[in-house]
């Protein structure tokens, strides 16, 4: 409180509002008790704030009043009165709480310490305030007003030479200073909280701007960001489906690409915004599935559905260069990020080589079953009645063929004479013990449920089924084709690593 020398000038501190009122003085530890607004006066002064009314900072003359009015049921104006310590702390405590109450992000960290230090001391309440000790209390709050955009600069001037520091304050110039109104006209949004948040002296009042299901008004009146979907919440983003996918040669890859946005309770998000990039513009994003000639973009926004999930479509225009796909939403706390990464295509080996299934490519099918799987290679496809036909899926983000393990089967066109190997890659449904004997396929263990392996074996001549026999344990035999499958003559290809 002992500042006796403030930088700034106090011309402006010596008011001249004829209606400035004497402030209650009241015992100061009632501050510190929880606050319910009082009721304001119809016909209060316009330029008085109604948090003064609120706080108790003009308090009524009967505290049961639950209808005041004015000035009847108020003490007269004296604002030329001498202001003392304890008028001046509890008037800044209750500045602070409006400001707490109404600021973007709170009267701030050095204010809350004030106001703590001013609560805690009842130490020479009754002496006189100086001009500089009352400049001093308010220059924090102006600090803060200034730094939310509410005002530009001190409401006093930068000059000292005609400072008079150590003359007496009144209660008249201590309520100037402190006279800021936070509040705006009913189903109005103030000037300066749509230029802290759009930079613009207006924002429309009934537009929802970040999608969050509140209006711009109704944030302003639960003091919430206009422009940050979650409001300061951490959000949560993880893949669902679509990624590490092989680029076909059309640079299209067959799934779109999935995320899904959540809480930080794992609860689904509707309506969150989604950001997909390609940072160095190799790719183009895709709200739906594109073709050659649609044109995309290198980013896109899209919003989550009521399942809180988001998918776009890719497409490179060379197969060859490939860039991740990056995903983020984010709020004021954090961002949420993921990665999508695409596979290169691998060129068709050609030694030995009659027949090349790639999952996702070149898959003709009725009612929604495989009845058709064309080859890389020269030969014809893979075929199935739709009875026994299998499905096409996408297992872990890749592209497969989806069989049942017991009848569904596919016709691969194999010609000539001798044994030919077969290779499969494949994600099986359940844990699997050993390949039946009966089988040609290799005895070994099948592997755990979600994880990758290679099935080989050879079978005879001529046109086979595929898969021929799955192991006999357990029960759901149901497994997936994955990405790429071979049969040779002769020998066994080289399968690419998983």
């Amino acid at each position: 409180m002992n500042r006796p020398n403030p930088s700034q000038s106090d011309k402006s501190a010596r008011v001249n509002v004829p209606f400035l009122l004497v402030l209650g003085l009241f015992c100061f530890a009632c501050a510190l008790a929880v606050f319910a607004a009082s009721p304001v006066p119809a016909n209060k002064p316009s330029a008085y704030p109604a948090w003064w009314f609120e706080r108790d900072v003009i308090p009524r003359l009967s505290s049961t009043n639950a209808s005041p009015g004015w000035p009847g049921s108020y003490n007269p104006p004296g604002d030329y009165m001498a202001i003392n310590q304890g008028q001046l702390k509890n008037l800044a405590a209750r500045a602070c709480e409006e400001l707490d109450a109404r600021l973007p992000g709170g009267a701030g960290t050095n204010l809350t310490a004030l106001k703590q230090t001013l609560e805690a001391s009842t130490n020479g309440n009754y002496n006189a305030v100086n001009l500089g000790q009352l400049k001093a209390l308010a220059q924090p709050f102006y600090d803060r007003l200034i730094q939310a955009g509410y005002s530009s600069s001190y409401p006093w001037t930068p000059a000292t030479a005609d400072d008079a520091s150590f003359s007496a304050a009144n209660i008249g110039q201590a309520k100037n200073l402190f006279a800021f109104d936070l509040s705006a006209p009913a189903g109005q949004i103030p000037a300066w909280w749509a230029r802290y948040y759009s930079g613009q002296p207006d924002m429309p009042r009934a537009e929802d701007t970040d999608g969050d299901g509140r209006t711009n008004l109704e944030e302003f009146h639960v003091l919430t960001d206009p422009l940050d979907y979650f409001n300061g919440a951490s959000p949560e983003i993880q893949i669902v489906g679509g990624n590490n996918q092989g680029i076909p040669a059309s640079g299209i890859p067959v799934a779109p690409l999935e995320v899904q946005v959540t809480d930080s309770q794992l609860q689904p998000l509707e309506n969150a915004p989604v950001h997909f990039c390609f940072f160095q513009s190799l790719g183009q994003v895709f709200a739906s599935a594109p073709t050659a000639a649609d044109a995309g973009a290198p980013s896109k926004t899209i919003r989550t559905d009521a399942s809180g999930r988001a998918k776009v479509w890719v497409r490179f225009s060379n197969p060859a260069e490939l860039e991740n796909l990056l995903v983020s939403t984010e709020s004021s706390a954090r961002a949420a990020l993921v990665e999508f990464v695409f596979q290169r295509s691998l060129p068709v080996p050609a030694a030995g080589l009659q027949l090349w299934l790639k999952g996702g490519e070149g898959i003709a099918t009725t009612s929604g079953k495989v009845t058709s799987w064309a080859s890389l290679t020269s030969s014809g496809p893979a075929t199935s009645v739709a009875a026994n036909a299998p499905v096409p899926t996408v297992r872990e983000g890749i592209s497969a063929v989806d069989f049942d393990g017991t009848s569904q089967r596919m016709e691969l066109p194999l010609s000539g004479s001798g044994n030919f190997t077969l290779i499969s890659a494949v994600i099986p449904d359940a844990s699997r013990t050993a390949h039946p004997a009966a089988t040609n396929y290799a005895s070994r263990a099948a592997g755990t449920s979600g994880q990758r392996y290679l099935f080989s074996g050879a079978r005879g001549s001529g046109a086979s089924p595929w898969p021929a026999a799955m192991p006999a344990t357990p029960a759901n035999k149901r497994f997936s084709i994955w990405v790429y499958g071979y049969a040779t003559r002769g020998g066994v290809y080289p399968q690419p690593t998983l």
